[in-house]
């Protein structure tokens, strides 16, 4: 086995933290971001991909009869609804001008 291989998982895992000393030692690069579309939409698709991954383990545990395993599709169902909710709420998207939170 070759060093190369550990040194690179080294190297991608303090790569994050890198990156976060960097903005902190600079902050006219680390100003804040206004993008509600965008926030918007990520929500929204992580919420249906949440919701689809609920009814998808709630039925094959059904199915199986593994009445634990309906714990968790009740997780991602709370998730789903969760980032549902956030999504839906971002200013500016749905609701504009003095109506928007």
């Amino acid at each position: 086995m070759t060093l190369g291989r550990p040194l690179a998982v080294v190297l991608l895992a303090l790569l994050p933290t890198a990156l976060l000393a960097w903005l902190l030692a600079d902050p006219a690069r680390n100003g804040p971001f206004n993008i509600p579309l965008e926030h918007f939409v990520i929500t929204s698709n992580v919420s249906i991909v949440a919701a689809v991954v609920a009814f998808l383990v709630a039925r094959s545990a059904l199915q199986a009869g593994h009445y634990p395993t309906l714990l968790v599709a009740l997780g991602f169902g709370c998730m789903a609804g969760l980032f549902a909710v956030h999504g839906l709420s971002t200013p500016g998207v749905l609701l504009r001008g003095d109506r928007a939170p």
